[in-house]
């Protein structure tokens, strides 16, 4: 099992950790120049062209580009020292050990039952090879999986967020094929490890793991959501003050507008939407229940209207609603509750 002869790593290290920094990198640099999100401040509107398939165009943003790069680099990073942390506590024996090792034979007596446990002792010219044959013994998990998937996988879920593939309509089958691509390119880097005996099957499986496990982690972090379509796409501030998303129904507008798509109602002028999503405020009459806002100074409570939304009464700031349960409120017409 660990007599394979050694081969050079057909991808090594470094051009394994650049493909999965940077192809994540130029995606999201190259759909902001195209036009996601805006080039001012979070959610500001931008004029845009209304002919379909202009919108691309019209739009870009520092907060996306912002928290889309700094995702990556948690993801690969994090992904990384975690690799190294295992690999130096709980070393591993990869395909071409003993071709590393090249034990001198005949071999002394071992220790233990049947004398059949050896130290790296037994490598030849071990003295000046121990680099190498430490190197032989340190295979799990492994960290060109680990690098390729934390990498990769973020760069499909940032495709699918600003794509919309897995949203509130029935995507092209094209994009189906865009959000895969990342992960086949994955496959295929951790593949080769096996080809060129660098790697054990469960090292690379452990290793695929942990990196798709940071990359969803890291993408969290840095926008509103990973898989809720309404969210995935807003990225997220710091210094916020409220537990909720410190936008504005403008803001929100905006940014429903920076994805690449128009089917589902997304960035089309007119649509309401407060919480990212088309529909999720709807213009004219509607029913909303509200809950009860807090005052700005402890001293007036401003009464919420809406999902995410309410209006001053008083000293009162903007109240948090809640979607309809047992209430109904009803706006008047051709108005938006804020």
């Amino acid at each position: 099992m660990f007599a394979n002869p050694k081969f050079d790593q057909i991808i090594p290290i470094i051009p394994d950790a650049m493909i999965a920094v940077f192809t994540p990198i130029l995606i999201i640099v190259i759909a902001n120049f195209f036009g996601i999100g805006t080039h001012q401040a979070p959610g500001k509107v931008i004029p845009r062209p209304r002919r379909r398939g202009t919108f691309f165009f019209s739009r870009g943003s520092f907060w996306n580009v912002n928290n889309g790069c700094m995702g990556v680099i948690y993801s690969v990073m994090t992904g990384a020292c975690i690799q190294i942390v295992i690999k130096l506590s709980v070393p591993g024996l990869r395909p071409h050990f003993l071709s590393v090792c090249d034990p001198v034979l005949p071999l002394p007596p071992g220790i233990g039952f049947g004398g059949l446990y050896y130290t790296a002792d037994i490598c030849r010219d071990h003295e000046n090879r121990k680099g190498k044959i430490a190197n032989a013994m340190q295979s799990f998990p492994s960290g060109h999986a680990v690098a390729a998937w934390a990498g990769l996988f973020y760069a499909s879920l940032y495709l699918n967020a600003h794509m919309k593939i897995f949203a509130n309509y029935h995507p092209s089958y094209w994009k189906l094929m865009v959000f895969v691509a990342p992960l086949i390119a994955a496959t295929i880097l951790v593949g080769q490890l096996s080809l060129d005996m660098s790697h054990n099957w469960y090292d690379i499986v452990a290793g695929s793991l942990i990196g798709v496990g940071m990359s969803i982690l890291a993408y969290r972090m840095c926008f509103a959501s990973v898989w809720d379509f309404r969210w995935n796409h807003v990225p997220l501030i710091r210094g916020a003050e409220w537990p909720t998303l410190t936008y504005s129904e403008e803001e929100m507008v905006a940014w429903s507008g920076g994805v690449a798509t128009r089917r589902g109602g997304w960035g089309v002028p007119g649509r309401g939407r407060v919480g990212g999503a088309p529909g999720d405020v709807k213009w004219g009459n509607f029913n909303m229940t509200g809950t009860s806002g807090i005052g700005k100074f402890g001293g007036t409570i401003g009464r919420g209207t809406g999902y995410q939304s309410g209006y001053d009464d008083g000293t009162g700031i903007r109240g948090i609603g809640y979607p309809p349960h047992t209430q109904t409120h009803t706006t008047r017409p051709n108005h938006v509750e804020v």
